[in-house]
């Protein structure tokens, strides 16, 4: 009968040790990407600019910056990155 039946609850035993090292040995350099919508890049620049160097971001896209065309696009550039 099913109303006799109980479910069995197996616990697996986890070495801790062999976790840390599967991690570390499959451990892949891929590239940091930031996406993120500026909505008015201007007054974040700055803050924009700390943000890629601190966390060593590879690749930004930045979207819906607002930017004027009367602003020079070496106001907002950033060293090692191009402003496409």
């Amino acid at each position: 009968h099913l109303d006799n039946d109980k479910e069995k609850t197996q616990t697996a035993v986890v070495n801790v040790s062999n976790l840390v090292q599967i991690t570390q040995q499959y451990r892949y350099d891929l590239p940091i990407i930031l996406n993120t919508n500026a909505r008015s890049l201007n007054n974040k620049f700055d803050e924009l600019h700390h943000m890629i160097q601190s966390r060593n971001i590879n690749f930004a896209a930045i979207t819906e910056s607002w930017c004027k065309h009367h602003i020079p696009d070496d106001v907002l550039s950033i060293p090692g990155f191009n402003m496409t």
